[in-house]
Parts: structure tokens; C-alpha cells; sequence
């Protein structure tokens, strides 16, 4: 029987998993599987995650283009109300 130390220094120093064998066997497959299975839980979660903000990036991204365009027509309305009371100042002062 070899010490599991030593098997953790033997895979790292032989850049091998030696580990990987022991999973291949009962009962020890079931824990691995059980954990994979818990893995992929949290990466398919952070998959929904990721998806939902990019959504909302998306929503957002379209409501800031609603906003510029809104204060693009109030600056033109300003420009125009401003022209008018010049306009019509100058017509006063006839």
C-alpha cells in the first residue's frame, strides 16, 4: 500500500495523476461522479447567470440609446425655443 503523500508528490514531480486510477475504482467513482455532477450544477447556473446579464446589458444598452435620442430632440426643441425668443425679441425691439 503507498501513502497517498506520496503518491500527491509522485504525480506532481512526474507531472502524471496517478490519483485518476483510484476514481476509476467503487466506491471512489461514486464520490467523483458525485462531485462532477455538483460541478457542472454550478457551472450551468453561472451559464444562466451569464446569460441573464448579458440580457440585461442588452436591455440597458437599448434603454441609454432611448435616453440619447430623447435628449438629442429636447437639445433641438431648446435650440428652436431659443431661436424663436431671439426672433421674436428682435421683432419687439422694431
Amino acid at each position: 500500500m503507498i501513502d497517498s503523500d506520496l503518491l500527491l508528490i509522485l504525480s506532481n514531480v512526474l507531472d502524471y495523476d496517478f490519483v485518476a486510477h483510484l476514481y476509476k475504482r467503487q466506491p471512489l467513482r461514486k464520490f467523483k461522479q458525485k462531485e462532477n455532477a455538483e460541478w457542472q450544477t454550478k457551472i450551468d447556473t453561472a451559464n444562466e447567470q451569464v446569460k441573464q446579464m448579458k440580457e440585461d446589458v442588452h436591455s440597458k444598452d437599448q434603454t441609454i440609446k432611448r435616453c440619447e435620442k430623447t435628449i438629442k430632440n429636447q437639445e433641438e426643441i431648446i435650440k428652436l425655443l431659443k431661436e424663436k425668443e431671439e426672433f421674436l425679441s428682435a421683432k419687439k425691439s422694431k
